[in-house]
């Protein structure tokens, strides 16, 4: 299912169906958490964030998490994904509770998810304030854009990767989809299409 997952968000990019592709990308560290894991019962956010770190924030490869630039983190991908899943919103507001579970740098004032070429990944930024008189730095405002198509391909390249070298771990995948269009035609030869027309 993780295979035809990750080609579905491909077909999905290749048709412009930008908002369709992040969507679906955003359930594959779901699922790739729970097999890696499991003994976070109960705990989908903690196994989200931790699959993520583990397994995409490499393939990334960005500065960020080595600076103190803002970057996209397990943490703020997951904010992303329940926003995207439970309120349609393509973006990350953070709340006073966050700051426990957020590094100071990912914590950001403005977020864009953006559709760039695929090859952006991220830009991210920090607008700050020397005050010269104590010599401290105030942060004015962070902000990161993200590249949908980016984060979607890196996501799936991760999640394939994953999926391909611990293939006995889904065994909590036990349904599928089945295309039985043709074959459903054949269960009712008797009914004449011509007559059923609008």
């Amino acid at each position: 299912m993780i295979d035809r997952i990750v080609d579905e968000i491909k077909k999905s990019i290749e048709n412009e169906c930008f908002l369709s592709a992040i969507v679906l990308a955003l359930t594959l560290p779901d699922a790739c958490g729970r097999a890696a894991f499991d003994s976070c019962k109960g705990k989908v956010g903690e196994r989200y964030v931790n699959w993520f770190d583990s397994y995409v924030l490499d393939k990334v490869d960005y500065a960020g998490h080595r600076s103190n630039l803002p970057y996209v983190s397990g943490n703020l991908v997951y904010k992303l994904r329940n926003s995207l899943m439970h309120q349609i919103t393509p973006g990350v507001e953070f709340e006073e509770k966050d700051v426990k579970w957020f590094q100071e740098q990912c914590i950001v004032d403005d977020f864009k998810l953006v559709v760039a070429n695929g090859g952006g990944g991220w830009f991210s930024g920090v607008n700050i304030t020397t005050n010269s008189e104590n010599n401290t730095v105030e942060y004015d405002k962070r902000e990161i854009h993200v590249d949908l198509i980016d984060l979607s391909l890196k996501i799936c390249d991760a999640a394939i990767d994953y999926y391909n070298n611990n293939q006995n771990k889904f065994g909590f995948i036990t349904q599928g989809i089945y295309d039985i269009r043709e074959s459903y035609d054949c269960l009712f030869p008797h009914l004449d299409e011509d007559k059923y027309e609008n």
